[in-house]
């Protein structure tokens, strides 16, 4: 064993960053490919935002703080989308966690948690919800 844990960055992809589908194809390369025990693997979830543009000479044009995104945009519990910004939404994040704890990963964690909303919207809300029924 070379390493006691690995921090699995599961956003910061090209176009829609952080999906749900995306995490699970990343997680899925490590156990799999590289055999590596669920046990080890902590999977990232962002609390921001990427505004994408394809036309665009890098992949993204702008990032913004879920906290920013949701004063902004008001989004709903299961969006993912709001204006031109792709990030997780409550939902997403609760299937995420969901997911982190039927497949006996090590744990998740976030970048960056001062970036949450405050009440109904707080990401670590519904994390905390999940870890604390499972």
């Amino acid at each position: 064993d070379i390493a006691d844990e690995i921090h699995l960055m599961a956003y910061d992809g090209y176009g829609k960053h952080s999906t749900f589908e995306s995490a699970m194809a990343d997680t899925a390369i490590l156990m799999t490919r590289h055999r590596l025990s669920p046990a080890k693997l902590i999977l990232g979830i962002p609390y921001y935002g990427r505004n994408f543009n394809p036309r665009s000479d890098g992949y993204w044009i702008d990032a913004k703080n879920y906290s920013d995104i949701v004063k902004e945009f008001s989004p709903g519990a299961s969006d993912d989308t709001a204006g031109e910004y792709f990030f997780n939404g409550r939902s997403t994040v609760v299937k995420k966690t969901e997911w982190a704890v039927a497949n006996s990963l090590g744990g998740i964690f976030v970048w960056e948690p001062f970036y949450d909303a405050d009440g109904e919207d707080s990401l670590t809300e519904e994390i905390h919800r999940v870890l604390t029924e499972n």
